[in-house]
């Protein structure tokens, strides 16, 4: 008995290692004695020898399976080891061999928390609620049952038990970074910033509140800062593959590839074959129009894992979108990864953008549709499917999901852009100016951005800020031709015709397919009254783009008016087909008494000839 008295003694002042040794003794000379079986189970258990800790404990059960107290120790090492569904069973055997007297208050506790660990939400949640009953000023209590409220989407109610921790902890950087994880999932990701930032603050080395902060950086397109915090989890784990993963990750959202290809890189040195790092360093190498190494990873990582079905679903937006295209490959690569994951929004979004390139936009925007019924919220998906619409020419409906894109990720700037062109295509210039202001703030070198602001300036006449947007473009690269020819447009309206044609000219040069330029040219030569050179433009513009029936309505009338009555009716009669196919059909019909009078001008010049 002296060991055993001496295993306690040391137990109690944590000495673990000499009590383990004390009741090592005391076992071999009283093998049956369940008290020592139990302390070197509880020794070995504050020691973190958990696997010694349950065999010992299990020796003691066998001996006394009455003791509540045992059966809790032992969840307890079950639960370290991961082990929750054995927890949970013994967490059951001590409540129903706990004394009446003995308040139920831990055992609901860690109970409710190994059910979250087991994801039997309803369950931690019945537990958890009965802790919080029994003691109303359990921090511990209120915090597990905010977890599981938001491990099952009770997002109001898990923020209630959340805020009740910090009124009575608000030091509590738990219940801060469990907030900013709520805020995450609610895609709040400013209040999720502002909580998690709370948590760093009052606990700096727990890294996995930088990791979510980084997380709520890139949802918020601010990839310097989430950068930032993936630097701390490097520094802080050098040796672990997961934080170069995440900031590769960040520089692919960045446009800075070859920073991801080097972080990916290194990520693989510390996981070789890792599915999910391979997968996304081919699309960087993707991103950076290296499609064989694409498709080496691609193909690699569903060697590994023919199961992996974002690796089917890269693999076939290289097929689909790559110069070397084929669209057949494409196709049955997104039918594999939906058959293996069926509810994964990012496939049907991803098979939209290829099936945009093929030119089938009405089973695009299926696509695009079939992803935002899965996940409103999946990257792009609106924006996707806004610009699949602007190109069929569906203005209203491009914007209406332009603003759904808006709305669903503010920080998504791209849209702005995109937006403010279809605006200014509904005829609403200052609306699109507000856009453009917003994407140009963001992105002062973007070369596109100055022309278009440019032209909506220009329809607004802010003539001095127009041509001010012009030549910023034209500064930032001598050879933008449609700059040039934007500017020469503005000039002419300002009347000054030989600066306007001197640009029409340079454009051309530039670009000998800017049917604009050539519209413009003409222009100055109705101007001048040419109307040789302003018929000769008009045809240019013609040959460049033969589906545009006001400009062989105008080069109809002019030849008519130069006395050309057959090629004018020529012209005219082209002009109504095309207004017929593009279902303008009063506007047609209109055309109808001018051809024939001009044929009847035509027969009458015929008969004197």
């Amino acid at each position: 008995m002296i060991h055993q008295a001496k295993g306690w003694f040391f137990y109690l002042f944590g000495q673990y290692e000499s009590a383990v040794d004390e009741f090592s003794q005391s076992i071999k000379l009283s093998p049956e004695n369940a008290s020592s079986w139990k302390g070197r189970g509880l020794s070995h258990f504050k020691a973190r020898n958990f696997d010694q800790a349950l065999s010992d404990l299990s020796k003691y059960i066998t001996l006394d399976n009455k003791n509540f107290r045992v059966f809790m120790a032992r969840a307890d090492a079950y639960a370290e080891k991961g082990d929750y569904d054995l927890a949970v069973e013994d967490y059951t055997q001590a409540l129903a061999h706990k004394p009446e007297e003995f308040p139920a208050y831990h055992i609901y506790l860690d109970r409710g928390a190994a059910y979250i660990m087991t994801r039997e939400l309803d369950k931690a949640l019945d537990d958890l609620s009965k802790a919080v009953l029994a003691n109303p000023n359990s921090i511990e209590a209120y915090q597990s049952r905010g977890i599981a409220y938001r491990l099952s989407n009770q997002l109001d109610r898990a923020l209630a038990d959340f805020e009740k921790v910090l009124s009575m902890d608000a030091k509590y950087h738990q219940a801060h970074y469990q907030k900013g994880l709520l805020f995450n999932d609610m895609a709040e990701y400013e209040r999720a910033v502002e909580s998690l930032s709370k948590s760093i603050s009052l606990s700096p080395k727990f890294l996995v509140a930088y990791f979510e902060r980084a997380s709520a950086y890139v949802n918020l397109c601010q990839f310097q800062d989430a950068v930032r915090d993936y630097n701390v989890c490097v520094d802080s784990d050098p040796k672990s593959a997961v934080p170069y993963h995440m900031r590769g990750l960040a520089h692919i959202r960045m446009g800075e590839y070859d920073l991801a290809l080097a972080d990916l890189a290194k990520a693989l040195t510390r996981k070789d074959g890792d599915v999910r790092i391979l997968t996304d360093r081919g699309m960087a190498f993707f991103h950076k129009d290296y499609f064989d190494l694409a498709l080496q990873d691609f193909n690699q990582a569903i060697s590994l894992d023919p199961k992996y079905w974002r690796a089917y679903s890269m693999r076939a937006l290289v097929f689909g979108t790559a110069p070397q295209r084929d669209f057949q490959k494409a196709l049955a690569d997104f039918e594999v990864a939906i058959k293996y994951a069926p509810m994964e929004a990012e496939i049907y979004n991803r098979r939209g953008l290829v099936l945009d390139e093929m030119g089938d936009f009405e089973n695009a925007l299926a696509s695009f549709d079939a992803a935002l019924k899965l996940d409103p919220k999946t990257f792009n998906g609106f924006y996707n499917k806004a610009l699949t619409l602007h190109k069929m020419g569906e203005l209203d409906e491009a914007r209406k999901n332009y603003d759904r894109a808006v709305k669903v990720n503010p920080a998504l700037k791209a849209v702005h852009l995109r937006r403010g062109q279809v605006l200014h295509e509904l005829g609403k210039p200052k609306q699109a100016l507000d856009d453009y202001n917003i994407w140009c703030k963001e992105n002062p070198d973007d070369k596109e951005i100055y022309v278009l602001r440019g032209n909506a300036l220009a329809d607004l006449n802010k003539h001095k800020e127009a041509m001010k947007d012009y030549n910023k473009a034209i500064e930032q690269d001598k050879y933008n031709a449609v700059a040039i020819m934007q500017r020469g447009h503005l000039k002419l309206k300002l009347g000054k015709t030989e600066e306007a044609l001197a640009d029409f000219e340079e454009s051309m040069r530039l670009n000998p397919w800017l049917k604009s330029a050539h519209i413009g040219k003409s222009q100055v030569y109705a101007m001048r009254g040419n109307l040789e050179g302003e018929m000769q433009e008009l045809g240019e513009a013609i040959r460049l783009d033969g589906s545009d029936p006001n400009l062989f309505l105008k080069r109809g009338r002019l030849l008519a008016q130069s006395g050309k009555y057959r090629r004018a009716i020529s012209d005219l009669m082209h002009a109504q087909d095309l207004l017929l196919s593009q279902g303008n059909r009063e506007q047609a019909a209109e055309l109808a008494p001018e051809i024939g009078d001009w044929q009847r001008t035509e027969a009458q010049s015929s008969k004197q000839d």
